[in-house]
């Protein structure tokens, strides 16, 4: 994350929720140095997670910290969930021929079925 993320989006809507929160160049430092390596996408929902809590005080750099590190370990677990492991392997004729050999005492009868009804 970078300063300006800091002071032009994060800052802003904490200010905009608590009137109280202080922007000066000492605040910016602290949460650009708490907040450096998280991610925007992940800074962000968790500052309106804090504000929709309707919050008397304002979050600290540290709370916002772990949520959004919360928020991207759920959000990258996610994603692994979604991923399968390894591809599906493609399948060789000789597989797809001993399939057919295996399915064919089941499948034989139905299609002859079908050929008298056709």
């Amino acid at each position: 994350m970078q300063l300006s993320e800091i002071a032009n989006e994060i800052l802003p809507r904490l200010k905009a929720a608590w009137y109280r929160q202080p922007i000066d160049e000492p605040t910016v430092r602290l949460w650009f140095e708490t907040l450096a390596n998280q991610e925007l996408m992940d800074v962000l929902p968790a500052i309106q997670e804090f504000i929709l809590s309707d919050r008397a005080e304002p979050p600290t750099p540290g709370m916002v910290y772990q949520a959004a590190l919360a928020r991207r370990q759920y959000r990258r677990e996610e994603q692994r969930r979604q991923t399968r492991a390894l591809p599906e392997p493609a399948r060789t004729p000789e597989e797809i021929a001993r399939a057919r050999k295996i399915f064919a005492p089941f499948t034989n009868p139905i299609r002859a079925l079908n050929a008298r009804c056709a």
